[in-house]
């Protein structure tokens, strides 16, 4: 619990103790179980001051550490075997685009070529020769 929480539910206690201390304080059975809780408060005030709140933050923020440390340590187990699993459906998914890709570009390829063919037919002999040396046509 943080500081705030603690203060929230010692004012909440408060509140309800003084609620309760003027409903009941009329009432000579209820004061004598008062002072019996009274001596049970102070008996648990003995017992709380033996404890450092000091030292027990540093317990809180131990465990909370570790905590935060055993999830992250988790996430990365996980990651790990999702990856190892994973990974042959992504190969598989991009080697099937791959392969489309290079049917697509390999139709891509021979429809340039074919357009280039007819371009070179379509010229006459010497332009034909200046086309093909201007483009690298011929190394």
């Amino acid at each position: 619990m943080t500081n705030e929480q603690i203060i929230i539910a010692g004012i909440q206690i408060l509140v309800n103790l003084t609620i309760l201390f003027f409903v009941l304080k009329s009432n000579t059975v209820v004061k004598e179980r008062l002072k019996s809780q009274d001596d049970i408060n102070s008996k648990m005030k003995s017992f709380m001051d033996i404890f450092s709140v000091d030292e027990l933050r540093k317990f809180v923020d131990i465990r909370t550490e570790n905590m935060r440390l055993n999830l992250e340590n988790h996430i990365e187990k996980n990651k790990r075997e999702f990856s190892k699993q994973a990974e042959p459906y992504i190969r598989d998914v991009l080697q099937k685009d791959l392969d489309k890709t290079v049917d697509h570009m390999q139709e891509r390829y021979d429809e340039l070529c074919e357009s280039i063919y007819n371009l070179l037919i379509t010229l006459p002999v010497d332009k034909r020769r200046q086309f093909i040396y201007k483009t690298h046509l011929i190394i």
